[in-house]
C-alpha cells in the first residue's frame, strides 16, 4: 500500500512529458535533460522519486514473488526505513500507512 501512495504522490507531480529512470536516478524531460524532477525535497535532499524506489527495492528483497516468500532478514530494514520515514518526512502524510508497517515490522522482529 505504501508503494502505491508513493507511486500516485509521484504521477501527481509528472506532467506526462518525463521518463521515470529506474533505480532512482531520477527522471529525463524530453529534450534528454537529466535531474531530479519530482520537486518534491525531503531529508537531506532525497527526492520523491528516490524515496519510492528506496521502498519499492525493500519491497522486492523482503517478499519474493517468484517463490511466494519472505526473506525475514529484511524485517529490520522495513523497522529503520519505516522509523526513518516516519520520523524525517511526516509531511508527506504517510503517517497512518507507515504507524501500521512499524507495528507488523515490530511484530515480526519480536519473533525473529
Amino acid at each position: 500500500k505504501l508503494v502505491d501512495q508513493l507511486d500516485d504522490m509521484l504521477g501527481e507531480l509528472l506532467s506526462g512529458d518525463e521518463e521515470v529512470n529506474e533505480g532512482g536516478a531520477g527522471l529525463k524531460g524530453k529534450e534528454g535533460q537529466e535531474g531530479a524532477l519530482s520537486g518534491i525535497k525531503l531529508y537531506k535532499g532525497e527526492t520523491l522519486l528516490e524515496l519510492t524506489e528506496r521502498w519499492k527495492l525493500l519491497q522486492n528483497k523482503l517478499y519474493d514473488e517468484e517463490s511466494d516468500k519472505f526473506d525475514l532478514s529484511r524485517v529490520p530494514d522495513v523497522h529503520d526505513n519505516v522509523r526513518f520515514d516516519m520520523l524525517h518526512n511526516p509531511h508527506l502524510g504517510l503517517t497512518e500507512t507507515l504507524q501500521k508497517l512499524y507495528d507488523l515490522a515490530k511484530s515480526m522482529a519480536d519473533c525473529v
